[in-house]
């Protein structure tokens, strides 16, 4: 089987640098055939073979069921090749072409600048965990469970993106460190009250706190046991957690009072 391609870093800048300026934007919106790119400018990804039709396996209607698919499809993928954005851009513009369009239909109907573009077919602003493909095998990634069996090793990040909390969660450095992910989610399967309802201003919290926690211990160090008893003792806190308009109006009462 074939290894699977990447763009070199000069390319990847070529392309990019053309969307900034806005130039041959309309090669995005290529229904019939795929997106015009130079084929001297890729590069093989050692050890890593190229799955035989990947995007027709991919649903843009259902983000988990993708997920999956992507995760296992390369499963000699470590996190420092997943960090290489040479390869998302390489799937977006050719092997998942068309699924990307399908994500991000703008394109096809004459309302995408070049700002949209470049943040769903290239590294996203907000980094790889926005990024389109990348952020799914990175939500796989750190929330699958190796100790369950094998038919119930994704039961948390199924969980995860039934509930619409791995959006949240791994926008935060947090979500690189897998047993901290498992004993979040943990405890939130454990506790319908907490997730239940109010779920953003209740996992802004759950990150804030660990971000805090951070700076005074090694959470990297640290089981999942240690992340769901810290929940454990958190969790009337984490009940009335108060969303970013509360904690703005508190803050400007204060400069108020001063």
């Amino acid at each position: 089987m074939a290894l699977q391609k990447v763009f070199k870093e000069t390319y990847t800048k070529q392309l990019r640098d053309k969307v900034r300026a806005g130039i041959e934007l309309e090669n995005y919106a290529r229904v019939d055939e795929g997106f015009p790119y130079d084929s001297n400018m890729v590069a093989s990804l050692s050890g890593i073979e190229m799955p035989l039709g990947l995007e027709t396996r991919l649903d843009p209607e259902n983000d988990f069921k993708t997920a999956i698919t992507l995760y296992e499809a390369f499963p000699g993928l470590s996190p420092v090749m997943a960090s290489n954005e040479n390869f998302w851009i390489y799937l977006t513009h050719v092997d998942c072409f068309h699924y990307t369009q399908k994500c991000w239909p703008k394109v096809l109907n004459g309302q995408a600048d070049n700002k949209y573009i470049e943040n769903h077919w290239f590294l996203h602003e907000r980094g790889l965990g926005q990024t389109t493909l990348a952020w799914l095998w990175w939500a796989v990634h750190g929330s699958l469970d190796p100790n369950r069996s094998k038919n119930r090793r994704y039961e948390l990040t199924e969980f995860l993106f039934e509930k619409n909390y791995i959006k949240e969660l791994i926008s935060t450095k947090l979500f690189r460190h897998r047993p901290a992910v498992i004993g979040i989610t943990e405890f939130l399967m454990h506790n319908d009250d907490v997730s239940s309802g109010l779920y953003v201003r209740r996992i802004r919290f759950i990150k804030k706190y660990f971000n805090q926690l951070g700076a005074v211990k090694q959470l990297a160090y640290l089981g999942k046991y240690f992340f769901y008893n810290e929940l454990v003792r958190q969790k009337n806190n984490i009940l009335n957690a108060k969303s970013q308009k509360e904690l703005n109006q508190e803050f400007e009462e204060e400069e108020d009072e001063e």
